[in-house]
């Protein structure tokens, strides 16, 4: 069990944030959404947010103070003091067209044995939206054509899934490796890309998932506009 909850905690914090496969938006078209390759391709869903001030690019201090707190969490999570930093990986090796310049994470553990689960959220900031922006959709392309890989020796495969709308773009990732399942969220708000996810072995929850997206948006982008 040691060595599945270490795979289920790489998994969501390795693969927590990091986009496409491919630099710039080739296979988008003019809204930012993945051109039609057919029932399956990865679809981003986009929120307008015409009215909203621009984010501000924030410090690690502050970036640190904008992530979940565990009296945000569910019922029965409790930050994991085994904390590890996302690993620089992305899906199927993709080249990014930007490096982030502050990178923050915070991880989150809930019940025991089979039935553990863990849950990560991170921020990762660039120098600005253009930027985020162009990581975002190199993610989507990377997914339109990634549907699987080796992590660490071990099989990946990988199924984009709906998720709410918030921020500017939203994209969720299915990923099941070593008997374990992560379910990986990602949004574009101004010059972050916010992750969430959350794996484990047994009762993974999309709507657990969404509900930390959508709540990571929202803290982020009050710190940032405020």
């Amino acid at each position: 069990m040691n060595r599945r909850r270490f795979t289920v905690i790489v998994v969501v914090a390795g693969l927590t944030l990091l986009t496409a496969g491919a630099c710039g938006n080739a296979g988008n078209d003019a809204t930012g959404q993945p051109s039609a390759s057919g029932s399956r391709a990865p679809s981003a869903a986009t929120s307008p947010s015409a009215a909203a001030p621009a984010p501000k690019v924030l410090d690690q201090t502050a970036l640190t103070g904008a992530l979940l707190q565990v009296a945000e969490m569910p019922t029965g999570y409790g930050e994991d003091p085994d904390q590890r930093p996302p690993k620089d990986k992305t899906f199927c090796n993709y080249q990014q067209p930007h490096t982030p310049t502050v990178l923050v994470s915070r991880s989150f553990i809930k019940g025991g044995g089979l039935g553990a689960e863990v849950a990560a959220v991170s921020l990762r900031q660039y120098a600005d939206a253009a930027q985020a922006a162009a990581v975002f959709d190199a993610l989507v392309t990377a997914l339109q054509t990634c549907k699987g890989e080796k992590v660490d020796g071990k099989p990946a495969t990988y199924a984009v899934m709906s998720m709410p709308k918030v921020g500017d773009k939203t994209i969720g990732v299915r990923i099941e490796t070593d008997g374990a399942t992560v379910l990986q969220s990602f949004a574009l708000s101004g010059p972050v890309l916010v992750s969430a996810g959350v794996g484990g072995l047994m009762n993974v929850s999309g709507d657990v998932t969404a509900e930390l997206l959508t709540k990571q948006v929202n803290r982020y982008t009050n710190a940032a506009q405020g």
